[in-house]
């Protein structure tokens, strides 16, 4: 008989590892905010000067849903370390963001 149990797992980023995700976040961001811009107006659904204007103050942020939520961690706990990701589900593109020479 196999019984319930709880378990709870906590993930942590290194200040590198943060660094590096908000360096990449604010490229990621960027690009898509660009790319909206260049787009016919009429397709995107955020207004095209919030988003120009977050780009002349150095902080794009493109119009990402009503959620917002474009980016996802993904840890993966192994035998010799944790292997940590973080990809924008706008792009599909992803970094690793593991320090392998902590291991």
């Amino acid at each position: 008989m196999i019984k319930n149990r709880e378990v709870q797992e906590t993930f942590s980023l290194t200040n590198n590892q943060v660094e590096t995700a908000e360096k990449w976040i604010k490229e990621q961001n960027l690009k898509l905010a660009l790319k909206q811009i260049m787009q016919d107006p009429e397709t995107c659904l955020y207004s095209l000067s919030e988003i120009e204007q977050s780009i002349k103050d150095g902080d794009p942020q493109p119009y990402t849903g009503t959620m917002g939520g474009i980016y996802t961690y993904i840890f993966t706990p192994t035998g010799v370390g944790q292997i940590v990701r973080l990809k924008n589900l706008m792009t599909n593109e992803e970094i690793n963001l593991t320090e392998y020479d902590l291991w």
